[in-house]
This record gives C-alpha cells, structure tokens and sequence, in this order.
C-alpha cells in the first residue's frame, strides 16, 4: 500500500514476501489482521533535503501496528494491505487525482513534528578527527545520523553519528562520534542558519550552497508540463526570465536537465546574467 495512504486506525493484513522470512524477519503470519496505530519518525537534516525545512518528521514508509495479540511494532507499509478495499481504492483516486493537478508540494506532502536536536557540530563544519590527527588534516562534516544521537556502541561508547569528508561533494566519508572530532570553524550551513555574513569564492559556490540548502524551486517546461527540459528549451526559459538557471547530469548515457528559480532573486539574476554570458551549469 502507498505510505500516504495509509491512516491511524486503519484496519491492514500484513503480508511478508519469502524472500524476508528466509533472512529470519518473521514478526507474524501472512494474513495476519493488525491496526495501525502510530508511525515511526525520520529526521531532515539541513542540506540535500529536496527543499524541506529541516528537523524531525512523521515517516509514513514504516506503521505503527498492534498484532491482535496487543503486540507492537514497526512494519513497512508496502507489506500492509487495507482491509476496507472500497476505502483503499477511493484514497488512490484522490491521490493520483492530486498528482495530475499538482496541487500539492512535497512540504504539503510531509508532516513536520520538531526542530532538530540540538548538536555540537553542523553540516559543512570544519574539524579535526583525533584519530587522524597525525594527518594534520581539516574534514568537514558532510552528515549527521540523528536518529542515533543518544545510541551507544557495544563497546558502551558513544554512536559515531558524525560523517566526515575532505568536503561536501568528495563522494565518500568516514564516521565518528563527537568525542573523537574538535572543530576548528563553522561552516557556511552553520552561516547561513545564524544569520551571519558569508564570504563566497565564487558564485558558483555561492549558487550551489543555496542548491544544497534547498532555497530552489524546480520550475516545470509549459511545452510538456514536466520537470524536463532539452539544452534549447532551458536557455530560451532563462531569457524569458522564467527560470534562473539549471542542472544538467547524465546517467547510464542519458542526459537529463532541471531548470530551477532561485529564492533569492538577487542570487538568481546574477545566476542568469552569467548563464546567459558564459554557459554557467549549476552542480549537485
């Protein structure tokens, strides 16, 4: 079943394909009738989060449910199937109803229960980790595990939720907890939250920090009412002025562009100007 289909106090049979009770995950029988009661809770931290305002929110993916035994616990929602068929069709219909006429965004989509905890370091911080100290290297925090804040290890040490990188866009990172990292500076993520001023090198970096925070809105083409654009279509949108600029990026040989407006529009015209000057691709 969809996750957002699914409510509290739906009435759901639970359905666990072989290949899962093989790996030894056999929490009831299939056919087994259950409530769902509750949801799990994911966490959106403050870059890469596709625009969301960062903090703690509802992960309608994994439910809630109450075995008939009064046993609970989290189960996927693509293994649960609502019992009242006429209800499940009738909630489908509205939702794909709501996606042909976009009425909804994804912050509509996703419900916001709390801010972040609070932590020492932030995404895009500098530090030292002490286990490389010999390196005499600067990292920079590229994540944050929240859901494993408070968790210790086997050995009784605190969960390294701190994932490190030689910066933001390496591609890999090691992890480690606050205890084994000092910082040296705060980043520009930090910066930008506590409203303190920002020295950018270039605008590229200056456009690709406001990529990262999410202070974008992808624009749709008006030829085809997609998120999908051909190079001549974007550049021609760009000096129309109905967007600033795009990402282009290729996958399996395939090339796919997103046209984007920036929230600052100060940002987004200095964006378009050198779009228009010198073929300026946005990165991700």
């Amino acid at each position: 079943m969809l996750d957002e289909l699914c409510k509290v106090e739906d009435k759901v049979i639970v359905t666990i394909p072989r290949e899962n009770r093989e790996w030894g995950y056999n929490p009831c029988p299939d056919g087994t009738k259950a409530e769902i009661v509750g949801f799990t809770e994911i966490y959106k931290g403050r870059i890469n989060n596709f625009g969301l305002k960062p903090g703690v929110y509802v992960n309608r993916s994994w439910a809630v449910i109450r075995l008939p035994d009064g046993e609970e616990y989290a189960e996927w929602t693509g293994r649960l199937e609502l019992i009242d068929k006429v209800e499940e069709q009738k909630r489908l219909n509205e939702y794909q109803s709501q996606e042909k006429t976009n009425k909804r965004s994804l912050q509509d989509r996703e419900e916001f229960l709390r801010e972040l905890p609070e932590t020492p370091f932030w995404e895009g911080d500098i530090v030292s980790v002490s286990r490389y100290k010999q390196r005499h290297t600067a990292y920079q925090i590229v994540g944050i595990d929240y859901s494993n804040l408070t968790e210790l290890t086997d050995l009784g040490t605190k969960y390294p939720v701190y994932h490190f990188s030689d910066s933001l866009s390496a591609g890999w990172f090691a992890s480690e907890n606050e205890d084994g990292i000092a910082l040296i500076k705060r980043g520009k993520v930090w910066q930008y939250y506590h409203h303190e001023p920002i020295q950018f090198e270039s605008l590229e970096e200056e456009a690709n920090l406001h990529l990262m925070l999410g202070l974008t809105e992808e624009v749709r083409n008006p030829v085809n009412q997609l998120f999908s654009w051909t190079l001549e279509e974007v550049l021609e949108a760009i000096k129309d002025g109905l967007v600033h600029g795009f990402i282009m990026s290729t996958m399996f040989g395939s090339v796919s562009i997103d046209a984007i407006r920036f929230c600052d529009e100060d940002l987004g015209k200095r964006v378009v100007k050198t779009t228009l000057d010198g073929f300026f691709k946005l990165s991700v």
